[in-house]
């Protein structure tokens, strides 16, 4: 652009000297033509003295001419032109001078902008992984409270079902009311049960348990010989009657040696004085029908009562027997007192009731593993509403004492209980801290879909700021000036561009002690380098930037 200028101040000048010179000419012409003397005189004065003089008056008038010409008008209206030519063509060179400047201004300032716009999307972009990952971390604490509330219900369902199956032992025990009717009629007999487990029959050897099958056996057949004796009773003798009625009594007194020592106790000092009492009963009565000449009545019917005595008791041990293998019934047969105030079709229903409630803790799960969307109040409608349904209605049932008296049944049921009142503490807790998960969900998907809204407006932005700059751009705005912008990308973890090494050693660039294998590596930046140039004129752009460089 310069030399172009010199060029058309050169041609200038030219132009103007020839315009001086070719005035000068039509001046001298027109000087010479009013002072030469005429052509016909002019033969005839040559050579004279007169003509010699003339001569010399007309060239001191022509130099002179050409003095006063040159120094009074051509010279000063030369320098003129040429003074106001050249301010012309300098002040043009200034405005061209300032409009590079200014349009070198504007492409840093593009530059600078696509940094700041390079930065501020890497914030974006930075903050929307933060989001997302708080996001993601909501989404799983939600799925966390719904894994959670499935624990709290398997935890649930687990004592329930204990309960169940300790009400199903209880069902059991409670199949043959007699038993306890016999036991809370015998205080030997229920001293026996509650010491039930001091003999611990689960370990008994076989020498133990062969003892005392013999001695139900022996039981048992006492029991038949009193049943024949019944039977013949009107065809024996009073004294035939007496004699089987002491060999029966006394087969039940015979304690084998291996017995354990509970049952011994029981028959030396419960079962065989009351047996033998009552065998004394019988014998007195047959005395007193026989001094009176009547028929044995009254004493057939004690010996009854004996029998019946007896064979309530061997059944009794008999099923407690075939029970006791199962710890959950020589527990509960410990209290028989308890048992006999319990009512065996209010057990089966607690039992069914509690059967029913563990397979609704089971659904209630499924209902939570199909429905991960739950709101709080659809997680109170789908688990809590069934839930305290079923807890009043267990309340109302057990309410009955005796139920917490039967060892592990009653800690069983204390236990659940306790459990259903933790469990609502836990899915309240759960239940309202749902509520809050799904608000700050709300929260934050908002926030989320805001920042990437930001984020891809701002890369539009930023790829439009960065076309601004690109080499077929500048070609067409600025067709008559050499315009250039050259970018230099930086990237953290990457090598610094080899094009710019040399700026390193200008102080615009942060350097870092770094081991050898990182030398040269862009450690933090804010934005690339640009270079721009405008018709010779080069800036640089050059952001924050921390480079490491070894020792």
């Amino acid at each position: 652009m310069i030399d172009d200028n010199i060029s058309m101040l050169q041609d200038r000048y030219l132009e103007l000297l020839e315009q001086l010179l070719e005035k000068t000419r039509q001046r001298v012409e027109e000087y010479t033509a009013d002072h030469l003397p005429p052509a016909g005189d002019g033969e005839d004065n040559v050579g004279s003295d007169r003509y010699a003089v003339f001569l010399e008056d007309y060239l001191y008038a022509v130099n002179s001419f050409y003095y006063r010409s040159f120094h009074e008008q051509l010279f000063p209206a030369y320098r003129a032109d040429v003074n106001r030519e050249t301010a012309r063509i300098f002040k043009v060179s200034r405005q061209e001078e300032t409009v590079r400047e200014d349009i070198a201004n504007n492409l840093i300032r593009y530059a600078q902008l696509f940094n700041r716009l390079k930065d501020f999307n890497r914030v974006l972009e930075d903050l929307v992984q933060e989001v997302g990952t708080r996001l993601a971390g909501l989404e799983n604490g939600r799925m966390q409270v719904h894994h959670d509330v499935c624990q709290a219900l398997r935890e649930l369902r687990s004592q329930v079902t204990g309960l169940a199956d300790w009400f199903g032992h209880l069902e059991k025990v409670l199949a043959t009311p007699s038993w306890w009717e016999t036991a809370r009629k015998d205080r030997d007999l229920e001293e026996l049960l509650a010491r039930w487990g001091e003999d611990e029959p689960g370990t008994w050897d076989a020498r133990v348990r062969d003892a005392v099958s013999r001695w139900l056996a022996s039981m048992a057949w006492s029991i038949d010989s009193l049943q024949v004796v019944i039977a013949e009773a009107s065809h024996l003798s009073p004294h035939v009657i007496q004699d089987r009625v002491r060999k029966a009594v006394t087969g039940t007194m015979v304690t084998p040696p291996s017995l354990p020592a509970s049952w011994a106790g029981f028959v030396q000092l419960g079962l065989g004085p009351r047996v033998q009492a009552q065998a004394e009963r019988v014998q007195l009565l047959l005395e007193l029908e026989t001094l009176q000449h009547t028929v044995p009545e009254r004493s057939v019917q004690a010996l009854g009562c004996l029998k019946d005595y007896l064979s309530g008791i061997l059944s009794l041990l008999t099923g407690i027997m075939e029970l006791e293998s199962v710890v959950p019934c020589r527990e509960m047969i410990k209290d028989a007192r308890q048992l006999g105030k319990l009512n065996l079709a209010e057990v089966e229903a607690v039992g069914r009731l509690l059967r029913e409630f563990a397979r609704e803790l089971g659904a209630c799960m499924d209902r939570l593993e199909h429905g991960q969307n739950l709101s709080p109040a659809e997680l109170e409608r789908l688990v809590g509403e069934p839930l305290d349904r079923y807890e009043r209605e267990l309340r109302k049932r057990v309410a009955a004492r005796a139920y917490y008296s039967l060892g592990g049944l009653g800690t069983s049921l204390r236990e659940t209980l306790s459990g259903l009142a933790l469990f609502w503490v836990k899915f309240t807790y759960f239940r309202d801290r749902l509520d809050a998960s799904l608000q700050e969900l709300d929260r934050y998907r908002e926030l989320y879909d805001l920042l990437r809204g930001y984020k891809e407006a701002f890369a539009n932005l930023q790829d439009d700021t960065g076309l601004l700059l690109s080499p077929r751009t500048l070609h067409r705005c600025w067709k008559a000036i050499t315009v250039e912008v050259e970018r230099y990308p930086l990237q953290r973890g990457r090598k610094f561009p080899e094009g710019c090494c040399h700026l390193l050693e200008q102080g615009g660039i942060e350097r870092r002690l770094v081991p050898e294998e990182r030398h040269l590596t862009v450690l933090e930046e804010r934005g690339d380098i640009f270079r721009v140039e405008v018709d010779g004129l080069a800036r640089w752009e050059i952001p924050y930037v921390v480079v490491g460089m070894r020792e």
